[in-house]
């Protein structure tokens, strides 16, 4: 009975990793949904400009890049501490 244990090693921690991944992409699906309904609610204000000269819509690209390369960086550290179990 000892044997059937050891195949499913393999399985659970794939399964993990798989669902971290998911949780991150999610995660990032959402907080990008929400800069992009605030970007579209900005634009429709007449695009506002920080300082009269910087368009705010700047940030909110900015921060959906920082989002994903942040999430891509958690997620990979993840799946490395996950696959070396």
């Amino acid at each position: 009975m000892s044997g059937t244990g050891s195949w499913r090693a393999p399985f659970q921690s794939a399964l993990r990793v798989v669902t971290f991944i998911v949780c991150h992409m999610l995660v990032a699906v959402v907080l990008i949904a929400a800069t992009r309904v605030i970007t579209i609610a900005l634009a429709k204000e007449g695009d506002p400009k920080l300082f009269d000269e910087i368009p705010i819509r700047y940030f909110f690209d900015a921060m959906d890049v920082l989002i994903l390369l942040g999430l891509i960086v958690a997620t990979g550290l993840t799946m490395w501490k996950l696959a070396r179990e």
